[in-house]
């Protein structure tokens, strides 16, 4: 046996092991996709925030000065 067959049966049997494991834990799955997702909203929002915060996008037309702008 070689080494790409020895990783694709590893994989296998891992891909097995936890989609077996997922079946048998589907409250912890649940629990795990909802931290992901509250997370990924929560960054969501930092980034939003932080741009927001950021101020005005210097103005290229009148050489990085936001003077005369309307």
């Amino acid at each position: 046996m070689n080494i790409e067959n020895a990783n694709k049966d590893a994989r296998k049997l891992r891909n097995e092991y936890y989609r077996d494991w997922r079946k048998k834990n589907p409250e912890k799955v649940a629990a795990a996709n909802r931290r992901y997702w509250e997370r990924k909203v929560a960054e969501a929002a930092e980034k939003s925030r932080s741009e927001s915060d950021a101020g005005p996008l210097p103005c290229s037309e009148t050489g990085g000065s936001n003077a005369g702008t309307r």
